[in-house]
């Protein structure tokens, strides 16, 4: 998941450089849900909620099908278990990723014909 969220930064700076402008990904895409779950399972380094919580994340070897997360809750000390397909958020990311890229490009066309 770093690698993509390295990549996700590449893209938002490639746009600022070519477009002119901060390009933003909206509440609920796939873009956004593949960094907040990034950050959740690994945390934050500038947003970490000191104490609060801590996660343990595994897989099963061989397959990004089935992630499972442990997180547990200091308040109210609670431990929940949750999974989620990586692979299937990550197809979803590509075609969102790929119309970014479109975007970049057609503004490149327009400036550079």
């Amino acid at each position: 998941m770093q690698a993509i969220i390295i990549q996700q930064d590449a893209i938002s700076e490639l746009y600022i450089a070519v477009v002119g402008h901060k390009w933003a990904a909206k509440g609920g895409s796939a873009w956004q849900e593949l960094r907040d779950k990034r950050n959740l399972c690994a945390g934050h380094p500038a947003n970490r909620r000191a104490g609060k919580q801590k996660t343990f994340m595994g897989r099963r070897f061989g397959s990004h099908d089935q992630i499972t997360y442990e997180l547990y809750d200091a308040h109210t000390k609670a431990i929940t278990h949750s999974s989620f397909d990586l692979r299937k958020m990550i197809d979803k990311y590509d075609t969102e990723a790929g119309h970014v890229l479109g975007s970049i490009l057609g503004a490149m066309c327009e400036k550079w014909p």
